[in-house]
């Protein structure tokens, strides 16, 4: 899958701009190598998707279950790599189309494919309760107010004239952060919002992203 002139993406672009957690490819290409090796009969890959579905929705796995996972090992490369798609599918609220495209695009073989798919599609309402049930979140900013502050002298400088800017962050649990930040740090401030925006537009237009 190299690059061509048609737009195509190679294997490790595929993964790169997949649904898939960053942290889970290596599990989720893992779980693929074996299929491909193993030729898992669908009956028992469907075994695996069951386990993984409860363990999402109960946080846990019968000790049975997890004994047996851990004494094989493609079995268990199965089980983190299956874990892996479906949290993420789950967690990003990825739509069912989108989740079909992209494993298709990192070669997920079809047949097993389908059946990701369609537990993701059925099981989706409860996964996403429970997903949100056991998910830590943190404050996020909901105002920002800033001034600049002169320091026209200091107890050894007669005249210093440094400005310094005064941020002030509201936060969506009612509290307020107040901090300082010196001038060259609010330009290199910029730079790295501006960057950061320029990189999520290069992203949108990648070839990757715009398959429809």
């Amino acid at each position: 899958m190299s690059r061509g002139r048609s737009g195509s993406v190679t294997l490790d672009e595929a993964w790169a701009f997949s649904f898939v957690d960053r942290t889970k490819v290596a599990a989720a290409r893992k779980m693929v190598a074996v299929l491909d090796s193993t030729k898992m009969p669908q009956k028992q890959f469907r075994k695996m998707i069951g386990f993984v579905v409860g363990a999402v929705e109960t946080g846990g796995l019968a000790p049975e279950v997890s004994d047996a996972l851990k004494a094989d090992d493609n079995l268990y490369s199965v089980f983190t790599g299956l874990y892996g798609i479906i949290t993420s599918a789950v967690r990003g609220k990825v739509k069912d189309q989108q989740v079909a495209r992209d494993l298709k695009n990192c070669q997920v073989p079809q047949p097993y494919l389908d059946d990701v798919t369609k537990a993701i599609a059925n099981k989706r309402e409860a996964l996403e309760k429970a997903s949100e049930s056991k998910r830590i979140t943190l404050p996020t900013v909901e105002g920002v107010n800033w001034r600049i502050d002169v320091t026209i002298s200091t107890t050894t400088l007669l005249r210093v004239f440094k400005p310094t800017i005064i941020m002030r962050l509201t936060l969506s649990d009612g509290k307020i952060r107040t901090f300082e930040c010196p001038v060259d740090k609010f330009h290199q401030l910029r730079y790295s919002v501006a960057k950061v925006l320029k990189d999520m537009q290069d992203v949108a237009r990648h070839p990757m992203i715009m398959i429809e």
